[in-house]
Order: structure tokens, then sequence, then C-alpha cells
């Protein structure tokens, strides 16, 4: 191979390379969802509780799940329906927001896969990284 095709060849990898780079900081900015009101996620890291809305319980219940998710347990936000049973039968249900009210942040799932098919199509992300390491690249 000629010293310019190898020339052409490594130009045209760097700009590749660029491109991937941009997809990737871009997916990684834009690709969430966010949200008012009880969490959409498990995790407590997706959420922030309204520190004016919220109970001193409630954000004591975020502070310990938020913990106990960082130590590896789950799930951690503890029934979020109950139903109402009155002679055996359901007549309802009340719906319990453990954390109170706030502002979730959620990764969109479609940009989300997108992002790491774009990752492992460039040979950034290798195809049996686990969901929970996904998050640090």
């Amino acid at each position: 191979m000629s010293d310019k095709r190898i020339r052409q060849l490594r130009a045209e990898r760097d700009r590749l390379q660029e491109a991937v780079n941009l997809a990737m900081e871009w997916f990684n900015r834009n690709g969430w969802i966010t949200s008012y009101g009880y969490t959409l996620s498990d995790d407590p890291h997706e959420f922030s509780p309204d520190l004016d809305a919220c109970s001193p319980q409630e954000i004591k219940n975020w502070e310990e799940a938020t913990a106990r998710w960082d130590k590896g347990e789950r799930p951690v936000k503890g029934p979020t329906h109950e139903p109402i049973v009155v002679d055996g039968k359901a007549v309802g249900h009340v719906t319990r927001a453990p954390w109170g009210v706030g502002v979730s942040s959620i990764k969109d799932p479609e940009l989300q896969e997108m992002f790491y098919r774009v990752g492992r199509a460039a040979g950034i992300l290798k195809p049996a990284q686990p969901a929970e390491k996904r998050e640090e690249t």
C-alpha cells in the first residue's frame, strides 16, 4: 500500500473517530427524560426530592435508599401501590411515594440503546459490558 493511501486512510479514520466522539457526547448529554412528580426510576440517583414539598421522612427514605443502592442492594424503593381490600375484594388502591415528589432524570431507553450500538460499532464499548458499568463509560 502506498504512503499516500495510508495517509488517506488515517485521515478518514480520524474523521470517523471525531464523528463517533461527537455522537457519543451528544447521546450522553441529551439522552435523558426529565419529569416532576413521583420517581420514574428504581435508582435513587435518578431522582432529586423537592425539599420544599417533601416531608423529612420522605427525604430520609430517599437518603437511606441511596446509601443502600450504593452498597448494591436492590430494590430500594419499596412498595409504590397498595390495594384497598374490603371483605376480601379489591375496591381500590393507594399510590405510595416513599421518596416524595421531585425531579426524575432517567436515560431515554432508545437513545441509550443507540449510544451503546454506536459505541460497540466503534469498538469503544464491549458487547457484553454489564448495564451497571455502562454509565461510567
